[in-house]
């Protein structure tokens, strides 16, 4: 924890209870707090964007901050109930920044230590740095009065929340009917262009600063080609978002700005400009590729054009437990990857889990007024627990876990259908569990459960306990027979080992479950060559490697397994994948041991955030 500087700060996420405001909004009600809501408007004046990251009901806090008139100065809010960390490192991610121009606001250390240990440059302090951050805002001139910058992030907001619905990244490029120029008369745009060479980091391929005077001998160059581009799309305009300049066939200078960050601008531009050497300086969230155009962009017509496969693009799902996002930290470049991770509902607050279960992803295909009408009458039901991309066809690779079938109950509905929820060793039909699931002494995924929607339940549905390991297996085949031939399955498979510190039921001899599952599977298709397996019983060494279950364990094994996978990848695309060294792997076992101790703890964070500079 240190404090913030606002002149290198970007984005500012605040939490929401005993931070943005005094109290619990859930619990015994709250005391505003004025002079946060000043800030947060006076910080958008100043071209400083605020977001938040809350463990909260998303409706409750939406209400109260629109009642206080605050709410729209905020974008990608992430409130829900799952961890900060990786919530935190996906919004930074989202838009388009580096964790090192975002501070992260909570009165939680536990939550700030796990914003580092995600995003180890990341800025993170408790409520009390806040009168710092007011004082340096009011010494802090207006530099963004329209609160252009806002506006922008809104769009980037929109985009994302529509893109979504869409079956693939490319088919939504080709809906946003991108259009881009270039301009070489730049006069007019002195300033801006500065401004780019000096702020812009993520997608600055060349990382030349350069002082006005060195910027104008640059731009009067004769034998130099420079311009700006600027950008729109059915969103809005982006403005000026990039610049070059090009010398005896040479990038001198080639970067843009992330709010334009994968709209394949870059690479656009690098095709225009008849694809020039450049040195690629540090660290840039981009490639490069000779010889690749992006279709979407300038295309003729609406921008409905269908989406065309690139085979320089490799695309890959990940798809199981969110747990296993742990695996992504340690892939240096994720942006091939898509995932479908459990998640919470949040207008609901209930954890849907079922999602990668397989029955659902082979209900994928039910008719979507028989999906709606099942979602409606389930209290733990969700829009999206059917939905699936993976049979798309448009991923080369698709990383299924078979964590799930073992662990969830299933019941068949009177019309057929089935639905997966609930540890499969608590029957929510029956009688002797029900004072267990309405008083939340059993797992219920944050449902809220009476009497009255238990018994409605029960009418509906017929328990069926949990599928067996034959059962699986062929469901895992209808899975591989729905996916493109092209497409490679790689199941995640479970551990073999016991874990004594289990003291949950529905994980009661599951090391024996996995053992039989795992062979069923390696048996049913052992001869198929688009079929691969990540065994995490080959990463599990002793128990100083399981946390509190079989299926949730320490970050080493989570290494462990992206090596895996990165071979993997590797092996199918043909595509080289930057991994992370030994030495993370080292700063990574250590700082494990010393979570108990905080002192240490934090000492081996700021260690890891050095040795991350150098790998």
């Amino acid at each position: 924890m240190k404090s913030v500087d606002l002149k290198n700060t970007k984005l500012i996420i605040w939490d929401l209870d005993n931070t943005f405001w005094k109290g619990t909004i859930s619990e015994e009600g709250i005391e505003i707090i004025p002079s946060n809501i000043s800030l947060v408007k006076a910080l958008s004046k100043k071209g400083i964007i605020n977001s938040i990251c809350s463990k909260n009901d998303f409706s409750v806090c939406e209400n109260k901050l629109k009642e206080l008139g605050v709410w729209e100065y905020f974008v990608f809010p992430s409130i829900n109930w799952e961890p900060k960390g990786v919530r935190i490192k996906n919004m930074i991610e989202n838009m388009g920044l580096r964790p090192v121009n975002v501070a992260f606001i909570d009165d939680s250390e536990n939550n700030l230590n796990e914003a580092e240990f995600y995003s180890p440059e990341i800025t993170t302090c408790l409520p009390s740095e806040i009168e710092n951050i007011t004082a340096q805002a009011s010494e802090t001139a207006d530099s963004d009065e329209g609160m252009t910058r806002l506006e922008k992030y809104r769009i980037l907001e929109k985009k994302f929340s529509e893109k979504e619905s869409f079956s693939s990244n490319e088919e939504f490029l080709y809906s946003s009917a991108i259009k881009l120029e270039i301009v070489e008369n730049w006069e007019s745009e002195f300033e801006r262009i500065h401004e780019l060479i000096m702020r812009t980091n993520r997608l600055n391929f060349t990382k030349n600063r350069a002082s006005k005077e060195e910027l104008k001998t640059i731009l009067e160059d004769k034998n130099t080609r420079s311009g700006y581009v600027k950008v729109s799309d059915r969103y809005g305009d982006y403005g000026i978002v990039g610049f070059f300049a090009i010398k005896d066939a040479r990038a001198e200078h080639f970067l843009f700005s992330c709010r334009t960050m994968g709209m394949g601008i870059e690479q656009y531009v690098y095709s225009e400009l008849g694809f020039p050497e450049i040195e690629i300086v540090g660290e840039v969230s981009g490639t490069l590729e000779k010889n690749v155009t992006p279709e979407w962009i300038n295309q003729e017509g609406s921008g409905n054009k269908q989406t065309k496969k690139n085979s320089n693009n490799v695309k890959i799902l990940f798809k199981g437990p969110c747990d296993l996002s742990g695996i992504i930290t340690y892939l240096e470049d994720d942006s091939m990857i898509d995932d479908e991770f459990n998640y919470i509902n949040e207008e609901t607050g209930v954890f849907i889990k079922s999602r990668n279960h397989t029955l659902h992803i082979l209900q994928n295909d039910l008719p979507q007024d028989r999906k709606d009408e099942i979602v409606s009458e389930l209290p733990f039901g969700d829009k999206d627990m059917y939905s699936t991309s993976m049979f798309d066809g448009e991923y080369n690779i698709v990383f299924f876990s078979t964590f799930t079938d073992p662990l969830l109950g299933v019941y068949k509905r009177k019309t057929g259908e089935t639905v997966a929820y609930g540890d499969w060793c608590y029957d929510l039909t029956s009688d002797e569990n029900r004072g267990g699931y309405i008083s939340g002494e059993l797992n219920t995924s944050n449902c809220k459960f009476t009497d009255e929607i238990i018994d409605k339940f029960k009418a509906q549905y017929t328990y069926c306990g949990r599928l067996s390991a034959d059962e699986i297996v062929e469901n895992l085949k209808e899975i591989r027979a729905k996916l493109s031939s092209e497409t490679v399955l790689v199941l995640m498979l479970g551990s073999e080992k016991e874990c004594l510190a289990n003291t949950q039921k529905a994980y009661d001899n599951r090391h024996e479950f996995n053992k039989e599952l795992n062979l069923k599977i390696k048996e049913a298709f052992k001869d198929y060559d688009n079929v691969d397996y990540v065994c995490f019983n080959d990463f599990v060494t002793g128990q100083e490697d399981y946390l509190d279950s079989i299926t949730h364990f320490v970050k080493v094994v989570y290494y462990r397994a992206s090596q895996r996978v990165i071979e993997i990848i590797e092996k199918y695309s043909g595509k080289s994948v930057k991994r992370r060294s030994k030495l993370f792997l080292f700063a990574t076992k250590v700082l494990q041991k010393s979570s108990k101790n905080k002192v240490l703890y934090s000492l081996m964070l700021k260690l890891r955030k050095i040795i991350k500079k150098f790998i």
